[in-house]
């Protein structure tokens, strides 16, 4: 349990820093 909820953690963290990413990449075009 301790392993899956850190790996999700981990992958949520991940989506959060791609979205941000890809919101900073889509305001430097705009």
């Amino acid at each position: 349990l301790l392993v899956a909820c850190d790996q999700y953690g981990v992958i949520e963290d991940l989506h959060i820093g791609i979205g941000h990413i890809l919101t900073f990449f889509l305001k430097q075009r705009g």
